[in-house]
């Protein structure tokens, strides 16, 4: 604040009015959240360069070749640019795969890190169920303030419930065929299984879960205008 002006009309004057309108939640936001699909894609690409180069002429080419595409990912969303978010986490998920690959001495190390991951977000989705706290709740809630109050709107509670089953079985299903075909020793198919489980899965994912949820914000709104959640929607938490 300067000369005493009120704080609304230093955003005014910033062009961001205080009371500007909160973005309706959209799949794109709910992708951005969670990781987004342009980040699976590109983290499967460099898992694809890193098991051709390692084939081609051995593991430390390999680990190279996949760094050096980290880095020209950066430079690309800056030379365009888009927001590097998504490319710098990539960059660094590649950086700590390469690592464990040197440190282990193996192509296959390169994807340990990847599946510990996927393992661990499971292990949440699924604790976050049992303690009826789904963790989706939290990132939607996040997002739109609108949906802040999640866990006192039965039908909402529902659907965040179900959103959090189906990416808690993505994150499952991953570590599941990732484990399984690491502890083959299965190099080239851990690269593949690894794009095709990428952005596919995360976009079927994200559509399932969003329109649950978009179905379930008319019960929101309803409890807003009446104070009370329809009998038919109640839920037992």
């Amino acid at each position: 604040m300067t000369g005493g002006q009120p704080d609304g009309e230093d955003a005014a004057a910033e062009g961001a009015p205080a009371d500007a309108p909160v973005p309706a939640l959209s799949a794109t936001m709910i992708a951005d959240a969670i990781g987004g699909v342009r980040g699976l894609r590109d983290t499967g690409i460099s898992a694809l360069i890193f098991v051709v180069v390692n084939a081609a002429a051995g593991l430390t080419p390999a680990i190279f070749a996949a760094l050096g595409f980290g880095v020209l990912l950066v430079v690309f969303r800056l030379a365009r640019r888009q927001p590097i978010q998504q490319a710098l986490t990539g960059f660094v998920l590649i950086g700590i795969a390469a690592f464990v690959a040197s440190r282990t001495h193996s192509a296959r190390g390169f994807f340990l890190p990847g599946i510990l991951m996927q393992a661990t977000f499971a292990i949440a989705a699924f604790a976050s169920l049992l303690l009826r706290r789904p963790y989706i709740g939290y990132v939607i809630g996040g997002l739109d303030p609108r949906l802040a109050n999640w866990r006192e709107v039965p039908k909402l509670l529902r659907a965040m419930y179900l959103a959090s089953l189906i990416w808690g079985t993505v994150f499952l299903l991953r570590a599941l065929v990732l484990g399984l075909l690491y502890l083959a020793h299965r190099v080239g198919w851990l690269a593949a299984a690894q794009l095709a489980m990428g952005w596919p899965l995360f976009a079927a994912a994200l559509a399932a879960s969003y329109a649950i949820i978009r179905r379930a914000i008319p019960a929101v709104e309803a409890e807003v205008t009446t104070g009370e959640p329809a009998a038919s929607e109640q839920f037992t938490r």
